[in-house]
């Protein structure tokens, strides 16, 4: 039986545990927090945090929510935390997992092929396995590096640190805050502020585009009651989706004229800047009043005592700046050796299907590809990492098939690049499993559609085993035509 340890207890270390474990593996999973949840854990929760879609789109496979959550609306984080504990509870997995202990090291040794991780705070443990899954992707809190950041008197926070106690803090005692960021974060941060009745300051470069909530919203509602549904919404998604991978500004431009997508600002063509999260209309609204009226375009330059001053020299008092600046792929990567020596992450630029780096097979990553936007997406992870568990496929195998990108794999966000398209990046690594039949196209269309559009329960998204040699591979009919 092999032994699988997994990093990470979010919603996908949660599913790859629970399918790894019905597959009959030993797994144990290792978390440095309390317990599950990674970013719905109540610590990394900023007020005003939900889950970007409706509930109906955010599910593990066969576990509902209960019958009292509206399943066309978005859910707050202490729902997502509590659905998710009552996934564990209901498959049994507190019993494989470890609580309070972080990896401290990833060492890999290609003559046993096994890795051993050393884990711990003060006094460190090992344990071998024969594969690592690592859950953990975009989770250290980046802040910039500020000129002058030490003289400012004022607090200098990242977005995780903008709990509800926090929050209530800086409005107790009339702190002027300026929130730094164009992305779903700063709108869930200013929209709070705003609810709230207090004036922020919103530093921003260029405003997001944001998917329209309303018209997904009314399109579930009509779904759920027996309706086809809005065609129109439908029909103009769904192409704007097919032209993603190769026309990423036909296809906003297209759903901007449909009136699909909007945003606060000046509305401008830089269709790099559209995020995949939706924005209601009631609080686009709230979001354009503050971008008219308390916004500032541009970014800080230096810090000075009681403020800052932005790249042309406007200068803005504050007592606290709210950096929603993201989170590295890197920085809270634990170190990785490969037979003593360590693997330096800048000097990777190839990757096995976005998953695993060739020169270490056993250790898997989750994080910087995703086969479904969703709590879902773990347990179809797992089934992806089934069948590569049991290709054994080597070093040189996984060269010869890895995918090289332009810039360093791990250390450009190629999901978050606000300098590049989005869903040419993610079709990137999507099209790779359909070219080698791992996923088939008119399946995955289906999928899709069902998935986000059509608020089906459809059949469950189906990986094909294609490590194995093309005699043993499973190929379904009208794939293998293609061959």
């Amino acid at each position: 039986m092999k032994k699988i340890a997994i990093i990470g207890g979010g919603f996908r270390g949660v599913g790859c545990l629970k399918v790894l474990k019905d597959k009959g593996y030993e797994v144990d999973l290792y978390e440095k927090n309390d317990d599950v949840g990674g970013v719905w854990h109540p610590s990394n929760n900023y007020k005003g945090l939900r889950i970007h879609t409706p509930a109906k789109l955010n599910q593990f496979e066969n576990f509902p929510y209960p019958d009292n959550i509206d399943l066309t609306e978005r859910l707050e984080s202490k729902q997502v935390y509590q659905y998710l504990k009552s996934y564990v509870d209901a498959h049994h997995l507190n019993e494989n997992m470890i609580f309070k202990t972080p990896i401290h090291k990833i060492e890999y040794n290609s003559k046993t092929k096994k890795t051993t991780l050393v884990v711990g705070e003060s006094e460190y443990k090992t344990k071998e396995y024969d594969f690592v899954i690592n859950t953990n992707g975009y989770c250290d809190r980046h802040i910039p590096d500020f000129k002058d950041a030490k003289s400012f008197e004022g607090e200098i926070l990242h977005s995780y640190e903008a709990n509800e106690e926090k929050v209530k803090e800086l409005i107790e005692n009339n702190k002027k805050v300026t929130i730094v960021g164009a992305g779903k974060t700063a709108t869930d941060l200013v929209t709070t502020f705003r609810r709230l009745g207090y004036k922020i300051t919103w530093l921003y470069r260029t405003p997001y585009w944001f998917l329209r909530y309303k018209h997904l919203h009314d399109n579930l509602r009509e779904s759920f009651a027996g309706k086809t549904g809005h065609f129109f919404f439908k029909s103009t998604m769904l192409l704007g989706f097919m032209l993603s991978s190769f026309l990423p500004s036909v296809s906003c431009l297209l759903w901007r004229a449909c009136g699909n997508i909007h945003t606060y600002g000046k509305k401008h063509h830089d269709y790099r800047k559209f995020h995949v999260a939706l924005v209601d209309d009631g609080e686009m609204e709230l979001l354009k009043e503050t971008s008219k009226y308390y916004s500032i375009t541009g970014e800080i330059d230096r810090f000075e005592e009681n403020g800052y001053y932005t790249k042309d020299n406007q200068y803005v008092e504050s007592d606290a700046v709210i950096c929603c600046t993201g989170s590295s792929g890197t920085k809270c990567m634990s170190d990785i050796t490969v037979d003593g020596e360590k693997l330096d992450l800048n000097t990777v630029f190839k990757s096995y299907r976005g998953k695993v780096i060739p020169q270490v097979p056993n250790l898997i990553f989750t994080a910087y590809h995703h086969f479904a936007m969703g709590l879902g997406d773990g347990e179809i992870q797992a089934k992806w990492i089934a069948n590569y568990i049991e290709s054994g496929l080597t070093p040189e195998e996984l060269d010869k098939k890895a995918l090289k990108f332009k810039h360093p794999f791990f250390t450009k966000l190629i999901l978050f690049d606000t300098q590049d398209f989005f869903f040419p990046s993610f079709m990137k690594l999507q099209l790779d499993f359909i070219h080698n039949f791992e996923l088939n196209p008119i399946e995955y269309v289906a999928y899709v559609y069902n998935f986000f559009l059509n608020a089906k329960d459809g059949k469950p998204l189906t990986i094909y085993n294609r490590h194995k040699p093309k005699a043993q591979a499973e190929v379904p009919a009208e794939m293998a035509l293609k061959q």
